[in-house]
Order: structure tokens, then sequence, then C-alpha cells
């Protein structure tokens, strides 16, 4: 049992060390970053980069790409986020118009 429990704190602080502040969403899937995404800490900014190709079932084609931002100015007063992406139809397998769709981008901060 000891060892299990060593193993299970091990992989939590690996966790913890490559968790970013900030995660990215498309439909539901991650795309970059943590989701759910840790706390942003007091006093600090963090920006994600968000360069990503999202396939439909339907088989159209997306690029989202930008980048997100969020700060906490750590007195309790303040929290800002930025958002500056896009999203552009790249097309599809068979070459034809893209299918009537939807493309939800979240962002977790």
């Amino acid at each position: 049992m000891r060892l299990c429990i060593v193993c299970f704190v091990f992989l939590a602080a690996a966790f913890a060390l490559t968790a970013s502040d900030i995660g990215v969403t498309v439909n539901g899937m991650c795309e970059a970053g943590s989701c759910p995404a840790v706390g942003i800490p007091f006093g600090s900014t963090d920006t994600l980069s968000v360069d990503s190709i999202f396939t439909l079932p339907d088989g159209d084609m997306y690029l989202i790409d930008g980048s997100f931002t969020g700060s906490n100015n750590g007195n309790g007063s303040g929290f800002s986020t930025g958002h500056q992406f896009q999203v552009t139809y790249e097309g599809n397998a068979t070459g034809g118009p893209s299918a009537a769709d939807d493309v939800a981008v979240e962002a977790y901060y």
C-alpha cells in the first residue's frame, strides 16, 4: 500500500510541473495547455499560444490559431484576460464546401 501512495504523490508532482495556467478546448477537446487549467498565481501573467488544426466528424478542417492571456494582479481585486485568435476553414478531404459546422473555442483560466 505504501508503494502505491508514493507512486501517486510522484505522478501528481510530475503533473503539477507540466501544468499550464491556461487551457484551450475546441468542441470540448483540450487542444492546448491544461484542461482544466490550474489557477494563475497571484502577481503573475500567463500567455498560451494556440496553433492547431481541428477536424470535425464530417471531415471539415479548421485552423485555430492565436493567443490567450490571463493576468492576476495579486491583491484580490483584479483579474484580466485577453483573447486574440481566429478560426479559419481549411477545407476537407473531398475538396467540397463546408457543411453547417459548429466550432466552440473555450479558454480556461
